[in-house]
């Protein structure tokens, strides 16, 4: 595959796994009606974890997971309790004290710390386009998500400092998440360092859920929700997760989480897909905004950089 093609391909990766992240937020807004944070957090890791295991052995790939489990834990480790447990349960309490928009609209500042971080230590040629590009993002994602943002913000409903709190944690955590999985994906097979990362999450995430009271609720879901919950654990997360990080080992950390800008207008599409809600004037311009601004921020001061 040639280097074009290569990396028109790593952006498709990423395009798709933006699409099922982008759903993440509404798609889970019913199922919290029913379960608390930790308990979807947990059921999503576990359907991911038997989901992603599955494939490794179809692949034959055990001895390879069984090789990364016993001489090198800490990488999947570490990356699987930002991913899974942290992420995961910081996004789902923030969507069960805010309206969804509004998180999504929080989380996707996580590209701004990646790329001041960059500028700051590494100092790139490309420093103030990325700047400029990220700052026109945000802009354009403020405008898509300004009746369910900024003016609920103004008007003091439904936004619970709690609920601010937990998606600023969950937008530095995606941050460190994208940064170190960078990293981490290097010389490794993707499915097996998520598949392992899943299970890492568990332990922890079953003792919350114990401390909680117990897991009665996940075993007494309605049909619909239980399908939602599917959709979580094997497309937002295992399949979410295996896509962006397989493209991490090619594309750049603070050039992948500007991705991340697309989350709320590809959630405000499927809105208008799904659910027959407008496509405004403003909500266009933001949309045009974010891209231009992923345009900008996808510039490189090297050709081979």
């Amino acid at each position: 595959m040639s280097f074009g093609h290569r990396r028109l391909f790593d952006y498709a990766e990423l395009l798709a796994a933006m699409a099922l992240w982008g759903s993440l937020y509404p798609a889970s807004k019913p199922v919290l009606a029913q379960l608390s944070p930790v308990q979807v957090a947990l059921a999503r890791a576990s359907i991911s974890f038997l989901v992603l295991g599955a494939l490794v052995l179809l692949r034959g790939k055990g001895g390879q997971t069984l090789s990364e489990l016993r001489h090198r834990p800490w990488p999947s480790a570490s990356l699987g309790l930002l991913s899974f447990l942290l992420s995961s349960l910081l996004a789902m309490l923030a969507v069960s004290y805010l309206p969804a928009s509004v998180v999504g609209m929080v989380t996707a500042t996580s590209p701004l710390w990646l790329s001041l971080a960059a500028i700051t230590l590494r100092r790139p040629a490309d420093s103030g386009r990325m700047l400029l590009g990220a700052g026109i993002a945000l802009a354009g994602v403020g405008t898509v998500l300004f009746k369910d943002g900024v003016t609920v913000v103004l008007a003091g409903e439904g936004m619970d400092p709690r609920g601010i709190l937990f998606a600023l944690l969950c937008s530095l955590v995606i941050a460190l998440q994208v940064a170190w999985g960078r990293r981490v994906m290097v010389g490794r097979d993707p499915m097996v360092v998520t598949c392992l990362g899943c299970g890492w999450s568990l332990p922890p995430l079953l003792a919350l859920a114990a401390a909680e009271g117990g897991m009665d609720s996940l075993f007494a879901l309605s049909g619909p929700t239980l399908g939602i919950m599917l959709y979580l654990g094997v497309g937002c997360t295992a399949l979410n997760f295996v896509l962006f990080n397989h493209a991490l080992k090619r594309v750049p950390a603070e050039r992948a989480a500007a991705f991340q800008y697309l989350v709320p207008f590809i959630s405000a599409l499927l809105a208008y897909a799904f659910l027959g809600e407008s496509l405004t004037w403003p909500l266009m311009a933001g949309g045009l905004a974010i891209v231009f601004g992923l345009v900008l921020t996808q510039e490189r001061g090297k050709p081979g950089g």
